[in-house]
């Protein structure tokens, strides 16, 4: 039984930091207090997101600034022993407003042999070459069993320019700093994500439909199309599809726009279940889940973000998760090192060298 518990507590903290990372957060970084008391109807939802110019939302000047920020707190306790994960990470990314509609105009896919084109590095190169990024992260960990007791401390610097990312970084108490080839990584990547059998050729998928938001008081199963024969989806059934999900949507608009998706008890609970682990109802304690979309009241974008603030307890395991992801406006300047490209202390990584037996499909 100890050995089965420390186990789910393990996959418990892997799954925990792969859904934070990958999208989560709870009680910090991703929390907006709002008046968010009513459930929103499908008409509230529409009319409120039509008071937003999405045009004019990241504001009207040259340049346009990003900030991610994220903070994660996770725990859990058995009979056998303990993990304890600590995380948080502060990165800001600042460029040309114009060099995002070059990502708009990117190629989609080629319709030459029904071949797909990898259109991923065609937006990936945009960003290097235009924006200029900097931040940071630090990870702790804590693993206790029996009488033994190991703790793992990680901290680094990011930079990034169109030639380089930069790391600055003390592992343990070992400093290190390393750099790898934006080009090489775009290459590599490009290499591994090449079309191939075990990538479906999608170039002339007519089930692959393209969607449009009509006004919310259509007839259901009335539903026109956009012209060229592909299907309309009404607002009011995408939020049906979210209640019937288990996602409530709140609507705060006394100073601007708050939109908040908060996941019932229910959908926590089969999320846990669909990973495998056998959580029953009595076992989730006040749990919550909650995205937000902000808005100011200029209409301008504040920011998306997530919070999350889980608790399990059942017998032989005491598990909790708290944290947050925000992704925010940015008005301020990020600067990089002065001669950080020329700095012969950063040590080039050869990520070809360090791939054994070439470059997979995947």
């Amino acid at each position: 039984m100890k050995k089965v518990s420390f186990a789910v507590a393990s996959v418990l903290l892997a799954g925990s930091l792969v859904a934070f990372t990958a999208c989560g957060e709870g009680g910090s970084v991703g929390k907006v207090n709002g008046n968010f008391k009513n459930v929103a109807t499908a008409q509230e939802v529409q009319t409120a997101l039509s008071s937003i110019d999405f045009e004019k939302a990241f504001g009207t000047g040259e340049t346009i600034g990003l900030q991610l920020v994220a903070e994660m707190d996770v725990s859990a306790k058995m009979a056998a022993g303990s993990n304890k994960v600590a995380f948080s990470f502060d990165y800001a990314l600042q460029g040309p407003k114009s060099a995002l509609g070059s990502i708009v105009t990117a190629p989609q896919a080629s319709e030459e042999e029904n071949q797909p084109e990898i259109a991923w590095k065609d937006y990936a190169s945009v960003i290097f070459e235009n924006f200029v990024s900097a931040g940071k992260f630090d990870l702790t960990t804590k693993q206790t069993e029996g009488n033994s007791s190991m703790e793992t401390t990680i901290g680094a610097s990011i930079y990034q320019d169109a030639n380089a990312i930069y790391l600055d970084s003390n592992l343990g108490g070992q400093p290190l700093k390393a750099k790898v080839s934006v080009a090489e990584l775009l290459e590599v990547f490009d290499e591994m994500l090449q079309p191939g059998d075990d990538i479906p050729d999608i170039g002339n998928d007519s089930s692959l439909e393209t969607f449009a938001v009509i006004d919310s008081e259509t007839t259901p199963g009335d539903e026109p199309t956009d012209g060229d024969g592909t299907d309309v989806i009404n607002p009011g059934d995408i939020l049906g599809g979210l209640q019937e999900k288990g996602l409530n949507v709140y609507i705060d608009d006394s100073n601007g726009l708050k939109l908040k998706f908060s996941a019932s008890s229910e959908l926590i609970l089969s999320a846990f279940q669909d990973a495998g682990l056998a959580i029953d109802a009595s076992a989730l304690r006040a749990s919550t889940i909650d995205f937000y979309l902000v808005f100011d009241g200029n209409g301008q974008f504040t920011q998306v973000s997530f919070d999350v603030n889980v608790k399990v307890k059942m017998e032989g395991l005491d598990f909790s998760m708290q944290g947050g992801l925000a992704l925010k406006s940015y008005s301020g300047t990020v600067t990089l090192p002065a001669g950080i490209a020329n700095d012969a202390t950063y040590v080039l990584i050869p990520l070809r060298d360090m791939i054994e037996g070439g470059f997979p499909s995947i």
